[in-house]
């Protein structure tokens, strides 16, 4: 034996850690195969840290043949001893039903454990299956108390969820103030569906002064992250130069990014923004007539005042 090895042999938690040097490459050459080995010496003897890295190490492949079985079998001994990224792990395998038979109460029991150990992820997911009913009662109380420990914590999509409910006066009472408050909390580390959210607001002046230039400014950085509904509003923004400089080749290409992704209001706005008789444009309007006609279109879209098909 080396004297590293010598030195984690001493006990559980210098195997982890030298399990954690192999792993990353940390004062010694990185070595996956030889950090899943150390951590498994440690989580054999217990150690719950190494049993959840063993577990993730058997999930993903990483020094060791993928075993989705075997990454459930680690991650509940970590889970069992309460270590709460086990349980979380643990509850997404029920979720999916990946090395274990797909159990979503189970999955919930999981996340619970987790979520009350302050997880935000957990946090997150369990109040989703509260909202949803799946794998436990529905409960939109709980639904809102679990995104908001999770909200709280700073996690995106719960601080999106948490501005939902205040805008739509779902399970809380309507606040565009308060919506307004959680949705930039998400949107500003970068998640799209909130910065589209703003985008409307600030073009609304929905809990906000009416500002066409910051509702640009927000709908360009969803746009840019791919959300369908905002590279067409954008598309609009250009079409009608609010916010923005007018132009009509930008307004074509923010259409046609929506169109593309199924967004049935830009199929539409193509056939009146590309020349008359162009055969993609004539596409874009069969497939939005499509949509109507199978009911697909959705009220409350931002910008959506549509005489559809009265230039056909």
């Amino acid at each position: 034996m080396n004297e590293q090895s010598t030195q984690a042999a001493g006990s559980a938690k210098e195997q982890f850690d030298l399990g954690v040097k192999y792993f990353y490459g940390k004062g010694v050459e990185k070595n996956l195969a030889e950090a899943v080995r150390w951590w498994k010496t440690a989580a054999e003897q217990g150690q719950a840290e190494a049993q959840y890295n063993l577990g993730v190490c058997y999930g993903t492949g990483d020094g060791v043949e993928k075993d989705p079985a075997e990454a459930v079998r680690w991650y509940k001994k970590g889970a069992e001893q309460g270590f709460a990224m086990a349980q979380y792990n643990l509850g997404i395998c029920y979720a999916k039903g990946d090395g274990v038979e797909k159990n979503a109460a189970d999955a919930v029991r999981w996340y619970k454990k987790a979520a009350e150990q302050g997880d935000a992820q957990a946090q997150f997911n369990l109040g989703r299956r509260y909202a949803n009913g799946d794998g436990v009662e529905k409960n939109p109380a709980e639904a809102f108390r679990w995104y908001r420990k999770a909200a709280e914590q700073g996690y995106a999509e719960a601080q999106y969820e948490i501005g939902l409910r205040y805008a739509y006066g779902n399970d809380v009472g309507k606040d565009p103030a308060e919506a307004f408050r959680w949705y930039q909390k998400a949107a500003e580390p970068g998640y799209a569906k909130a910065q589209y959210e703003i985008g409307k607001m600030y073009y609304f002046g929905r809990g906000i002064a009416q500002n066409y230039i910051s509702a640009a400014k927000w709908t360009i950085k969803a746009a840019e992250q791919g959300h369908a509904e905002a590279q067409f509003i954008l598309g609009r923004l250009y079409a009608d130069g609010n916010g923005v400089q007018k132009s009509d080749e930008l307004a074509i290409t923010w259409y046609k990014k929506a169109a593309e992704q199924g967004c049935k209001e830009a199929q539409h706005y193509l056939k009146f923004t590309y020349p008359n008789g162009c055969t993609e444009a004539q596409d874009w309007l069969t497939k939005a007539k499509a949509a109507l006609a199978e009911k697909e279109l959705k009220r409350g879209y931002f910008l959506a005042e549509y005489d559809l098909y009265t230039a056909s």
